[in-house]
């Protein structure tokens, strides 16, 4: 148990896992940067309505107080600049740090004008800045904390959808695919309206959220939970706008990639005894 418990946490990472995760986290993170630009000064600068603060270090922030425009324009470019660096690969453990500042400091902001999808995008962030420069020296705990994050988040997600009614009635779905001021594609109230395919809208989205978590994890089914998690996103990115949680979410799925994402036993045994 003891080595097992050594392999789950310490062992190798593979290589392409930690360069596609360092990749799609620096691509996305590099968008969510370029559709904050036309809200700088509403969301950000110092005429952006008064956000409630934290205290501490839970609420540190680049941009706290009354930031200048100018204050704000700068760090929102170091934001931009370090995430080119980091998808491209350069600037090492530095620039990912540097990304995950500036992009917490804007989330930190202005937190009542964001959801769920922009935390998700930060949290990708930190943990890739736990992340050695070199891919080969990469162990596995890093991605393990990523891949637990999505289990956890669809959980949580899940007990607080069993808190209500419309999940438990198959309703939820339908009413969410009828809010005009989310919706990105309207689907005709005629079909959503359905009881049959509201029930299946609704209670399949609850079954992958419920079973993804457990069927990711063998390596029999990880591809089954990852093409069912990924179907899932993609439905809700097109019917209704929920900014960047679908990304965010596909982001992390790749830390599964390349077997669970640690390397191959014969990558192993080349691989450096350090982090």
């Amino acid at each position: 148990m003891i080595d097992a418990w050594n392999r789950f946490w310490h062992a190798p990472a593979a290589r392409t896992t930690v360069v596609r995760v360092r990749i799609a986290v620096g691509v996305t993170t590099l968008l969510w940067a370029l559709s904050a630009r036309a809200d700088l000064g509403a969301l950000y600068g110092p005429g952006a309505a008064p956000a409630r603060r934290v205290g501490g270090i839970a609420g540190w922030s680049l941009l706290g107080g009354a930031p200048s425009s100018g204050h704000v324009r700068t760090l929102w470019v170091v934001l931009v600049l370090a995430a080119v660096l980091v998808t491209v690969g350069v600037g090492g453990r530095g620039a990912r740090i540097v990304m995950a500042a500036a992009l917490a400091s804007f989330i930190r902001r202005q937190p009542p004008a964001l959801n769920s999808g922009d935390l998700l995008v930060l949290i990708d962030a930190v943990y890739l800045c736990l992340l050695p420069a070199d891919p080969g020296r990469a162990r596995m705990w890093p991605l393990r904390f990523l891949q637990l994050q999505v289990c956890v988040a669809y959980w949580a997600g899940v007990r607080l959808k069993l808190t209500g009614t419309t999940w438990h009635d198959g309703s939820a779905v339908a009413y969410a695919l009828q809010i005009d001021d989310l919706a990105r594609w309207h689907l005709p109230v005629g079909l959503t309206g359905q009881p049959l395919l509201a029930n299946v809208l609704t209670w399949g989205a609850l079954a992958v959220e419920v079973l993804f978590p457990i069927l990711v994890w063998p390596r029999a089914t990880r591809r089954w939970a990852l093409a069912a998690g990924l179907a899932l996103h993609v439905f809700i990115d097109v019917t209704i706008m929920v900014g960047f949680f679908g990304l965010a979410m596909a982001t992390a799925y790749l830390a599964f990639t390349g077997g669970d994402g640690a390397a191959p036993a014969d990558d192993a045994a080349g691989a450096p005894a350090t982090a």
